[in-house]
């Protein structure tokens, strides 16, 4: 069943977005918000629930004897898709696609796991400067998707691609860590990091199975990939 619910255009300008008019926020059930700055493949039985453009809040800094700069209005788009296969199978899809249009995966920070079917990424492009995440879920028969796309600036661009030019930022790249995938049914919560001389990571490590495994469970199948990476 589906329940219609009826909000106040002041109420949305304010939850979506507080810095923009009311024409730069709008909500669009059933299509993608105006001007959505990806194309999707084309998955069979894909189904768009809707999209919303938003002007998200963002920071002024004045200081005495400095010129203010008027930023430019950064939108931000978000879009929510079903489409009935298997989540490894959508991600892989959408990830494949995302990389022919240009989009290069963030290289923020080094992950120690990773899910056999991915859940979460984040990709960046250039031209103009954008940030692209990619958000999924199982439900069922259907994978439940959320792509949000915003503008930002060049600067932050190249520092989520790994190229800051301060290298005390990022110095955790050659982080002499291991990647490791983990079976069907695990995801990996990463608790803090550490980059510097002394890099370190910490993880929870998930089961999704019914009964639980055992953390000796992932020994069998996380032992060879240490060996093979050396």
């Amino acid at each position: 069943m589906t329940k219609q619910v009826t909000l106040d255009a002041e109420f949305l300008r304010r939850a979506l977005g507080q810095d923009g008019e009311r024409a730069d926020v709008e909500v669009t059930p059933g299509v993608l918000p105006p001007d959505f700055p990806v194309t999707l493949p084309d998955l069979p039985g894909l189904r768009v629930l809707g999209g919303v453009r938003s002007v998200p809040p963002g920071w002024t800094f004045a200081y005495p004897g400095v010129t203010q700069t008027v930023e430019p209005v950064r939108f931000q788009w978000r879009a929510f898709l079903d489409v009935p296969a298997p989540q490894g199978q959508v991600t892989a899809a959408l990830l494949g696609h995302f990389a022919g249009e240009g989009w290069q995966e963030s290289q923020l920070f080094q992950r120690v796991f990773v899910e056999a079917a991915r859940s979460e990424w984040m990709g960046t492009s250039r031209e103009p400067p954008r940030t692209l995440g990619v958000q999924a879920r199982q439900r069922g028969e259907v994978t439940q998707v959320e792509l949000t796309v915003a503008d930002t600036d060049s600067g932050q661009v190249e520092h989520l691609r790994g190229r800051s030019p301060h290298p005390r930022l990022h110095d955790h790249f050659e982080a002499p860590l291991p990647t490791l995938t983990l079976p069907e049914g695990w995801r990996g919560q990463m608790q803090s990091g550490q980059g510097g001389p002394i890099r370190s990571q910490t993880w929870t490590l998930l089961p999704s199975l019914a009964p639980t495994p055992g953390p000796l469970a992932l020994l069998p199948h996380l032992l060879p990939q240490l060996e093979d990476q050396g």
